[in-house]
């Protein structure tokens, strides 16, 4: 296992336990997240939204226009 299949892992078993979460709660939560990246936070949000991912996670717009929250499907 690589250590970007580690992470996707990590991630998704983090979603599955607490559902809803922004960013910041995932790479508060998910060391290997913030590990794998030189900057984290744009690096994470790009990769959860690229189109080799929707298979598993969902994203929307929560209460503050500016706030991304991610789900497991």
């Amino acid at each position: 296992m690589t250590g970007y299949s580690v992470m996707i892992e990590d991630i998704k078993e983090y979603l599955k336990k607490n559902g809803w979460s922004t960013i910041e709660d995932i790479l508060e939560n998910v060391p290997s997240a913030r590990e794998h990246y030189a900057n984290p936070k744009p690096s994470l949000r790009a990769t959860l939204r690229e189109k080799w991912n929707e298979h598993w996670v969902e994203c929307k717009r929560g209460k503050e226009f500016r706030t991304i929250l991610y789900k497991l499907k």
